[in-house]
């Protein structure tokens, strides 16, 4: 497995729970992430990792590519500030044969890098499907919040 696939099985198990997924790969907006998610009247934006291994040593950190890389700033950097503007941003990390595991908030550690133990301190979802559900309850939370608020701006009470 690799990103790639890894993200593509993301999708399908999104797409079967009925979300509208986008894939995006774009070379010349540096930061944009992977797939964006439609479902529940909110759109999601998730940036996918995958390692095939994790170290040896518990406090050595898992990193997504070199230290310093602009690729892995410019993602945190979107991801902060779609998250701040009230959007809803994740990142996940796909290990191979470890598990499938889903941030929704400390974009940093995808630029700086993640601890193994802190990692491995985050629920396993254990399989796209999952993991797919849980973006799925996280969206109904969303559009329920967004549902009060729209309601209370134009008075539909």
């Amino acid at each position: 497995m690799s990103e790639t696939s890894a993200t593509r099985t993301l999708r399908t198990h999104l797409q079967a729970g009925g979300a509208h997924c986008q894939r995006f790969e774009d070379k010349l907006t540096p930061g944009i992430p992977d797939t964006g998610v439609g479902k529940h009247g909110v759109y999601a934006f998730l940036e996918g990792k995958f390692i095939k291994n994790l170290p040896a040593r518990d406090k050595t950190l898992v990193r997504f590519g070199a230290a310093g890389e602009p690729r892995l700033a410019h993602q945190c950097n979107w991801l902060i500030a779609h998250a701040k503007a009230g959007g809803l941003a994740f990142w996940w990390v796909r290990v191979r044969d470890g598990g499938w595991y889903l941030f929704t908030d400390r974009y940093t550690l995808l630029r700086d890098g993640i601890p193994k133990f802190l990692l491995l301190e985050e629920k396993n979802w254990s399989s796209a499907k999952a993991m797919a559900d849980k973006i799925d309850e996280l969206m109904k939370v969303k559009a329920g919040a967004t549902r009060s608020s729209t309601q209370t701006l134009f008075g539909d009470e």
